[in-house]
């Protein structure tokens, strides 16, 4: 399997997988569970679950002014901000709304990619990050109205999610530590995540046990866990080799895959728009990584 193959495959795997996770969400929203207890779990959890593996290959890494930068800056931006976000707006704008929000997150990526000089300006490129909006568009229109103006200063917040991943993206490609395996800093970005989150869940809650929330709770955790582990791995394998503009049409692939799922447990049948989406969506990819200068 050559690079390219490999690189398109995790990025299937891990946008297929975050997709998912609007159904851990649901559950655990559904088990009354608040967010930042949810958020400090299922870090805490994947902590350990990378931990183990560094344990026993007992790798080593020297801490740096770039560690201590990197780490918490990666885990506000490309996890607790989106997160946050979305927990906080769900029911103030339709969803159509919030995955439309999300798509620009490739945009936003190549914005910033051009101003720190990581990616040179190339007019495929442009083309098929069009190609993948035009391709939300068809999702999100012909069933979603706009909201009413009292939800402009939603829209704008809802923003703060695609512009934390899209410079989250950005920190990993210049600030992430040589010569370190990805699981060493998945580790590190879930326990930054960790700590973070254990205060904010201590001033607003105090300290909250998820199973005592159900079965809901549970599963929603360690949904969330298993997706979050992974794509992170894959995150810190994809980005140095590829760029965060390539690694941003992760975006796409939640979308999509997000029908798929949302077919598996509540048997939504993908209409003709869905389908167009798609084709569109995956034209966008072709189009934005048929020129990568790393392949």
């Amino acid at each position: 399997m050559n690079e390219k193959t490999y690189c398109y495959l995790l990025l299937c795997v891990s946008g297929t997988g975050f997709g998912s996770v609007f159904i851990a969400n649901k559950f655990v929203a559904n088990s009354g569970l608040p967010t930042s207890a949810y958020l400090f779990w299922f870090t805490l959890i994947g902590s350990i679950l990378t931990l183990i593996p560094l344990l026993i290959s007992k790798q080593k890494y020297k801490y740096n002014f770039l560690s201590i930068i990197h780490f918490p800056a990666a885990a506000t931006l490309g996890m607790l901000i989106p997160f946050g976000v979305v927990a906080s707006i769900a029911g103030k704008l339709p969803a159509g709304v919030l995955t439309l929000a999300f798509s620009l997150g490739p945009a936003f990526t190549f914005l910033l990619s051009f101003i720190f000089r990581i990616e040179r300006f190339r007019f495929i490129k442009i083309l098929g990050l069009i190609f993948g909006f035009i391709g939300v568009c068809f999702i999100v229109f012909p069933k979603t109205s706009l909201p009413n103006p009292e939800a402009a200063p939603w829209i704008i917040f809802s923003l703060l999610a695609p512009i934390g991943a899209a410079s989250n993206n950005i920190i990993v490609a210049k600030l992430k530590p040589p010569d370190v395996s990805p699981v060493f800093l998945a580790f590190y970005l879930l326990f930054s995540a960790t700590i973070i989150m254990f205060f904010v869940m201590i001033i607003n809650h105090g300290f909250i046990m998820f199973w005592n929330y159900g079965d809901l709770a549970i599963l929603g955790v360690f949904w969330a866990t298993i997706v979050q582990v992974i794509g992170f791995v894959i995150m810190y394998i994809i980005i140095p080799r590829t760029g965060p503009v390539f690694f941003s049409q992760i975006a796409y692939v939640m979308i999509f895959s997000g029908f798929i799922w949302a077919y598996i447990f509540f048997r939504e049948t993908p209409s003709m728009w869905v389908i167009l989406a798609i084709i569109f969506m995956t034209i966008g990819l072709l189009f934005t990584n048929s020129k990568e200068k790393n392949f």
